[in-house]
């Protein structure tokens, strides 16, 4: 993946089906492919699942069907070193390059291996035992709801790169102004890799709220207004929210963000309608 310019690339999650070749799934991954992202991430949020029949079965889709790079999800506290050995030799045969290493949040029920007690730790170990696997990790404009500060934050995103992360994504963010101020604090703390800024899209606005209230996200006015105009009005909160999402992306790229990565909910219709306002940009993403 190039640095510059700009580059484009969207996260999916395993159909509640986990059937990667399911109609409506395959739609949403050819009409991704339409936009010739950069990669295409898939999740493992659901750490229940089956992690081959579900995350890599998508990845190898992707890469397979759509001749696009994947990238998979791994979750360092759910995971063991024996694991992680067996892995890496299945993804480098599935030509899988690109890993997002996250700690991961706690899922009730099932228990920490143990082995990696944060993100930094599985960064290390994999690049221990095979550098050519590129190697992404999470970051928070707004810190990490269990940080103490910004600052404490940017310390543990510093032990991230010297593992040897190779780029960052951040989470939602929905004020321009606190993310710019996040890469000159990063800067300033000497770390220089890509950030890619990680849009969600705007497509329901229960759900929206629902993550509001979890996420504790500083709303600009822009957002406040379209989220207590549009109280009922639907058609009217997603027509609002896809330009929301146009004007967010398009400032970032004014600001020459290193790439813009779409948290696509699966949502198939509003993803289009903002990458088709935005694609002209990133023509050259690749």
């Amino acid at each position: 993946m190039q640095q510059n310019p700009p580059s484009l690339s969207f996260e999916v999650f395993p159909p509640k089906n986990l059937i990667a070749n399911h109609p409506a799934f395959q739609q949403l991954l050819q009409q991704l492919a339409d936009f010739n992202p950069a990669f295409i991430s898939v999740a493992n949020s659901n750490h229940w699942l089956n992690f081959k029949t579900s995350t890599l079965a998508i990845a190898d889709t992707i890469q397979t069907d759509f001749q696009l790079p994947a990238m998979i999800h791994l979750t360092a506290r759910y995971l063991s070193q024996a694991q992680v050995l067996q892995l890496l030799p299945e993804l480098k045969a599935n030509k899988v390059k690109n890993i997002l290493v996250v700690r991961g949040d706690a899922t009730p029920g099932l228990a920490d291996q143990g082995d990696f007690n944060h993100a930094s730790d599985l960064i290390k170990f994999i690049k221990k035992h095979d550098h050519s696997f590129q190697i992404f990790a999470a970051c928070y404009p707004e810190k990490h709801p269990e940080a103490q500060s910004l600052a404490t934050d940017i310390a543990h995103l510093r032990q991230k790169v010297a593992a040897g992360c190779d780029f960052l994504i951040s989470q939602t963010f929905f004020s321009n102004e606190l993310f710019y101020n996040f890469q000159t604090a990063c800067s300033q703390a000497g770390i220089k890799i890509p950030i890619l800024a990680g849009i969600m899209l705007l497509d329901n606005r229960q759900q929206i709220i629902r993550f509001l209230q979890k996420s504790n996200l500083t709303l600009p006015p822009k957002l406040q207004a379209i989220l207590a105009t549009f109280r009922v009005n639907s058609a009217g909160f997603k027509q609002a929210g896809v330009q929301f999402t146009i004007d967010q992306i398009n400032d970032l790229l004014d600001h020459q963000v290193a790439g813009i990565h779409l948290y696509t909910l699966n949502h198939s219709k509003i993803t289009r309608r903002v990458c088709q306002a935005i694609h002209a940009r990133f023509l050259k993403s690749k």
